[in-house]
């Protein structure tokens, strides 16, 4: 299982495949925001995935097998992604966030 935001996503009617920068999976297995990743891989899948439903910028945590990988540029150097074969695919709505937010609390310390 891995996680990720969408960097970009191709497809035919028969089959699609999708770039994702890997995030680490918190509560839910929903990918964190942040800064950390261990790198981009790719997810392909059987069915049509519409790119203006899996669009850059989403979120999206995939069960699959893993099936080798395939070298590719990236701004001039060459990138080795592994690729997964899509079992499962989760697509995060995004997150709403209306202002910041603000906790108050009473402790107790004994």
């Amino acid at each position: 299982m891995l996680g990720g935001m969408i960097i970009e996503t191709k497809g035919s009617p028969t089959a699609s495949e999708i770039t994702v920068l890997q995030l680490p999976l918190g509560r839910r297995d929903r990918p964190q925001e942040g800064d950390r990743s261990e790198g981009r891989y790719l997810i392909r899948s059987e069915q049509f995935l519409d790119p203006a439903i899996y669009q850059k910028g989403s979120q999206v945590t995939v069960v699959g097998r893993l099936r080798g990988s395939e070298v590719r540029s990236i701004g001039g150097f060459q990138y080795v992604y592994p690729l997964v074969e899509a079992i499962e695919i989760k697509l995060w709505p995004r997150a709403r966030r209306i202002s910041p937010s603000v906790h108050f609390g009473v402790g107790v310390v004994f």
